[in-house]
């Protein structure tokens, strides 16, 4: 997933290659090479031969926390504040306990065969702004709710609406929204930083979502990630490490789902190499459709922005959606 940053003056490549070796000798994985194993697992091979000059990881190498502490390291030391690099946590076996049992069926955010490449023609993408003022206006009870379970409830309902409108939906149907947790803090002891994601999914008939309030919505969401448990994660950890064949795990979502990832707290917009921050930093080149993410927030900015990706057609009417609040 290209991360991409406008700067308003030229660092030189000199300085950025050599601070780019640096942190890599700390996040030294990810200077390795992919090895495909004979049960088409991934190994990470670290062969010490270095990279070319551009930057390229995949999710099971790190996660979105991992990659944005290691943008952060890198713009730190090529700043010349090389002090306050924190060294990545690199142990993995916190994840694979040996008494965790695996499910005896397939966990419902996967599947084993994965689907067909999407056809990056028919996906359209927009850029979502949101105030916080706003988000928070869309409640009718007084919650505890975050800005991204309200702003992932209201997304939800507006899409679905628009899928409805279109007849691509039906009342009848289900439709889901799955979202990434964060597993670190869920553990019992909580692990440090490196890459434990997983996915919640929340679901509704169609008909109960858009005839019922923004506050119930909420409430699936909220239910979702509390199932998310220590013992939930460590089951779905060994079954996936339990599968012959991992390369054919794929994420279960249809076309009739969401899938939101919120980028708000990764320290990844910011990121000052030695020629100031940036004027702006944001996702390209994605095209799955039914994918939105919450892009970081930008210093002094009181709006989230989200860039949306939805299947040819779909977003006009989100558009046109008077309930939509922007």
């Amino acid at each position: 997933m290209p991360f991409l940053y406008f700067i308003a003056r030229f660092s030189p490549s000199n300085q950025l290659k050599l601070s780019l070796s640096k942190t890599l000798s700390l996040f030294y994985p990810l200077a390795g090479r992919y090895k495909l194993l004979p049960n088409q697992a991934l190994k990470i091979q670290c062969c010490d031969s270095g990279i070319e000059f551009f930057a390229a990881t995949h999710h099971s190498a790190a996660d979105g926390v991992a990659t944005a502490d290691f943008v952060k390291a890198w713009a730190l030391i090529s700043s010349g504040q090389e002090h306050r690099v924190n060294p990545p946590h690199l142990e993995r076996s916190l994840l694979l306990q040996p008494d965790a049992i695996p499910p005896e069926s397939t966990p419902a955010e996967y599947q084993i065969e994965p689907p067909p490449f999407p056809d990056p023609s028919n996906v359209e993408r927009a850029i979502l702004s949101f105030t916080s003022s706003g988000i928070r206006s869309l409640l009718k009870s007084d919650t505890t709710a975050t800005r991204f379970e309200i702003l992932a409830a209201h997304l939800w309902i507006a899409i679905t609406r628009a899928r409805t409108e279109l007849s691509l939906l039906q009342l009848h149907e289900e439709t889901r929204l799955g979202f990434v947790v964060n597993g670190r803090k869920r553990f019992n002891p909580p692990i440090p930083d490196g890459n434990a994601v997983f996915l919640a999914i929340a679901s509704s008939s169609v008909e109960q979502l858009l005839a019922g309030s923004i506050d119930g919505a909420v409430n699936l969401i909220q239910e979702a990630k509390c199932r998310i448990t220590h013992q939930h994660m460590l089951s779905t950890a060994a079954w996936i490490a339990s599968r012959k064949c991992p390369l054919k795990i794929s994420l279960s979502f249809k076309p009739s789902d969401l899938v939101i990832s919120s980028w708000q707290r990764l320290e990844m917009a910011g990121a000052d190499f030695g020629s100031g921050k940036p004027v702006f930093a944001g996702t390209m080149g994605i095209v799955w459709a039914g994918v939105a993410i919450i892009l970081p927030e930008i210093e002094g900015n009181d709006r989230l922005v989200v860039n949306t990706m939805l299947e040819r057609g779909q977003m006009d009417v989100v558009r046109r959606d008077p309930g939509l609040i922007i």
